[in-house]
């Protein structure tokens, strides 16, 4: 054993001697200088050297050859840390006049040498203290030396998690330049994506959101948050207060409506393909998604945080921040007066009333304060201080917490043909797409500073698209007015911007802020490119129809096919109640039908409509596929519901149809079916949702004793109006046939009296030439010929015939036809 250390010790001193060597003939070129100084300096440096072997040599006695060689590398360290030195001081302007390559290359020239004796070595402080902290590591020990390596590593280094974090943020700076903006499809967008969206409507069991670049989005109502889940779960299950899952619906749907209006801005979250649209994303709302990845370190004062109402308190609302969250927010009644959408910017401060919000009501809030005993975020949902919220803290934001509906302040890098490039936050990059630019690109310049606001983040593709609409920013639902789907433009169609497979269009004056798209796939000729067949500036000359409307990119997508264009009923907003339609069955449920009318438009069919009387098992009546003639008993645009009837009675009746209270007189008479039955009264339904009251003293001359005995749910009668209020209409069941005859009479009078003309067009015609005034009376009496025609389609119907009015009697109750006719 001792001759191995032996050999060991004379290994580790050949080692050192070695680098001794090289030290000394290198600093040999350097002794040709005769001053005396300089020479004194030169031998001071070789005997600390000298001491540096033997301190090593000392130490390395009883240890093996790794140990040796760890101190041997110190050494290295040491002089090597004397070329950094060496180095800073040429970059300072004291490089020496020889160029020559030396281990130790420390040491300088005599006059250049003697400068920096006298000038940093005396007289710079920094320096005598580096030289203190030099000795005294060379003083430290084995271990010591390894843990105060340690320590500076610490110092300089970075955590493993901030490394992590570094790796995530350096793919969003762009490493190649890029010669165009960039845009979201649907094929970039995965489960978990957090997306900003606009609320387009409520059908009765989803919401429609509008995503950026046309997408759009299905969120289910268990998807709102789990606090509306649990209030909707136990509306269903209430048989007491909703007699009707129609009635629950209806409550749901009530309760949404309060929460959200058409254009409303919102965070939604990608969760899959929607199996209720071919090109639909089934999305989410809930705060635990929507939060995901952050945590409240990523939150501070004045940021804006996304939840929902979890309960309400004495003094103001618990809000939930999700799952991943500790704190709890909480907002005072009194910071929810200027909550938009209910109130607007208008508004008195001292006239400002407080907002209620529901349970399960997703918020934006503005953060005040962050209390961490006890866990609590004081927040406020002031439209004023969401919509200026901006993320400036970078430190607080990392590449998981960056999310969309942020407002950031950026740097344009780029300007391109199609959009910009910013840069924000120190170490993310996004692109600007043309959709969301409302002025020229052209008045963009490289270098100017902006707000915009996040629209999405793909941490997949590492890419991040903005917006600077001037809705987005203020988040507030974009104008357009009355503007809908369906509406056909035969002029003042521009063309802004050609591309291969789609045009940007500029509608007429009265729309002019919103943008048209026309994609070759709705043009005629749909396969071919679009480029070279349209000029910039040029105006088309096809008519167009309104497809879709996006409300968060504010554009609508356009159509040229003369299909399309020549359809009479497009949307829901070209159906009226009492149309007759024809279609056919879908699907065939438990209490109703659904029936297709067109590709875009369905409607349901209530189970105390699907005959005359209340058809309790539908699946044994109807089937999938079977044609059907129904009429329309109720139609909303908006919400896009459409309840139809199928009773014979009211199909072929031959009656006014009585479809709107505000146009509803007295003494007018019209059918309905009883949609409530109670102790001492009866409700009837009309068309347009119209009812009315029918008393027990209305019902018949003779007394009756039990209402549930003569009537029943889904029972056609056919009324007359006694008095409007309202609240309702206030009815009566007993009609003389001497009040049936006149009211039919009345009817076919106003028919047949001529047309009331203004004076302003009797003066037009005046002015006319009298070749013109002949055409246009024969016109009219075209048109005269064809109006009863016109009518069966739509609302009225010629009067009926005795024989009419006894079959449509015989289809009524007998206690109807008792009170009515006698």
């Amino acid at each position: 054993m001792s001759t191995n250390n032996n050999k060991k010790n004379n290994n580790s001193k050949k080692v050192v001697t070695s680098t001794t060597s090289t030290s000394t003939s290198s600093s040999e070129g350097y002794q040709r200088g005769s001053n005396v100084e300089f020479r004194s300096l030169h031998k001071e440096r070789q005997q600390q050297l000298k001491r540096k072997e033997r301190e090593v040599e000392q130490q390395s006695e009883g240890l093996d050859i790794d140990q040796t060689d760890k101190r041997i590398s110190k050494v290295k360290k040491l002089e090597k840390a004397a070329q950094i030195v060496s180095s800073r001081i040429k970059e300072k302007g004291t490089r020496s006049r020889f160029d020559v390559d030396d281990q130790d290359n420390i040491l300088l020239d005599d006059k250049q040498l003697l400068r920096t004796k006298k000038s940093d070595r005396y007289q710079n402080p920094d320096t005598l203290k580096k030289k203190r902290e030099l000795k005294k590591k060379e003083k430290m020990s084995a271990a010591d030396h390894n843990k105060g390596d340690s320590d500076d590593k610490k110092k300089d280094d970075l955590t493993d998690e901030q490394d992590a974090e570094a790796d995530k943020l350096i793919p969003f700076l762009p490493k190649t330049v890029k010669s165009f903006s960039t845009r979201l499809y649907s094929s970039d967008i995965y489960a978990g994506m957090v997306l900003l969206g606009a609320f387009e409507m409520v059908t009765d069991s989803f919401i429609v959101v509008s995503l950026p670049f046309g997408i759009r989005g299905y969120v289910k109502f268990n998807e709102i948050s789990d606090e509306f889940t649990k209030w909707s779960n136990s509306v269903m299950k209430d048989n007491i207060k909703y007699k009707s899952n129609f009635q629950k619906t209806d409550s749901i749907l009530e309760r949404i409506k309060t929460m959200f209006i058409k254009g409303h801005l919102l965070k939604v979250a990608v969760m899959g393909i929607s199996d209720m649209k071919k090109k639909g994303l089934l999305c989410t709302l809930r705060p635990e998604v929507i939060n995901k990845e952050s945590n409240i370190g990523n939150f501070t004062e004045g940021m804006n945080i996304y939840g929902s109402v979890q309960s309400v308190q004495d003094k103001g609302y618990i809000i939930s921040f999700g799952s991943g969250f500790e704190h709890k927010g909480f907002l005072k009644f009194e910071d929810t007066k200027f909550y938009w959408p209910t109130t607007t910017s208008n508004v008195d401060a001292s006239t400002a009333t407080e907002t209620t919000l529901s349970v399960g009501q997703p918020l934006e809030c503005n953060i005040l304060t962050i209390s961490e005993s006890p866990k609590i975020v004081s927040v406020s949902v002031s439209h004023f201080l969401v919509s200026r919220a901006t993320t400036k803290d970078s430190t607080a934001i990392t590449a998981q917490s960056i999310k969309a509906g942020m407002l950031v302040e950026g740097t344009i890098s780029a300007v391109y043909d199609n959009g910009l490039q910013v840069r924000f936050l120190e170490f993310f990059a996004g692109d600007i797409h043309q959709f969301h630019v409302d002025r020229p690109l052209t008045d963009f310049q490289e270098g100017r500073t902006l707000k915009a606001r996040i629209i999405s983040v793909d941490h997949e593709k590492k890419r991040i698209h903005l917006s600077l609409l001037s809705h987005c920013l203020g988040l507030r639902p974009f104008p357009f007015n009355t503007l809908k789907i369906g509406d056909i433009f035969h002029k003042d169609i521009i063309v802004k911007k050609v591309d291969t497979h789609e045009i940007l269009l500029s509608l007429p004056d009265e729309f002019s802020k919103v943008k048209g798209l026309l994609h070759n796939t709705q043009t005629e000729n749909n396969k071919e490119s679009l480029k070279g067949k349209f000029n910039v500036g040029s105006e088309l000359h096809v008519p167009c129809r309104v497809k879709h409307v996006d409300y968060l990119d504010a554009m609508v997508t356009l159509t040229t096919k003369k299909k399309e264009i020549g359809k009479t009923i497009y949307s829901y907003y070209d159906l009226q109640p009492g149309q007759i339609l024809d279609g056919t069955i879908k699907f065939v449920r438990d209490d109703s039908i659904e029936i297709k009318i067109t590709d875009n438009i369905f409607g349901v069919v209530p189970m105390h409509n699907l005959g005359e009387t209340m058809i309790l098992k539908p699946r044994e009546r109807f089937n999938a596929g079977q044609s059907l003639r129904f009429r329309i008993l109720k139609v909303v645009p908006e919400k896009k519901r459409l309840v139809l009837t199928l009773k014979p009675s009211l199909v072929h009746s031959t009656l006014p149809i009585l479809s709107s209270k505000a146009a509803c007189k007295v003494g007018e008479i019209a059918q309905g079916f009883i949609s409530r039955i109670e102790d001492e009264r009866i409700h009837v339904t009309f068309f347009g949702d119209v009812h009315g009251i029918v008393d027990r003293s209305q019902m018949s001359r003779t007394p009756i004793t039990m209402i549930s005995e003569h009537f029943q749910i889904g029972q056609v009668v056919t009324t007359k109006t006694l008095q409007v209020n309202p609240k309702g209409l206030f009815l009566t069941l007993i009609i003389d046939n001497a009040d049936y005859q006149q009211y039919l009479n009345s009817i076919q009078n106003n028919k047949n009296q001529p047309e009331v003309k203004d004076e302003e067009n009797e003066e037009e015609e005046e002015e006319e030439e009298e070749s013109e005034e002949e055409s246009e009376e024969e016109e009219k009496v075209e048109v005269k010929k064809e109006e009863p025609i016109k009518n069966n389609s739509k609302k009225t119907t010629p009067p009926p015939t005795k024989q009419q009015q006894n079959n449509n009697n015989k289809n009524t109750a007998k206690i109807n036809t008792k009170s009515n006719y006698n």
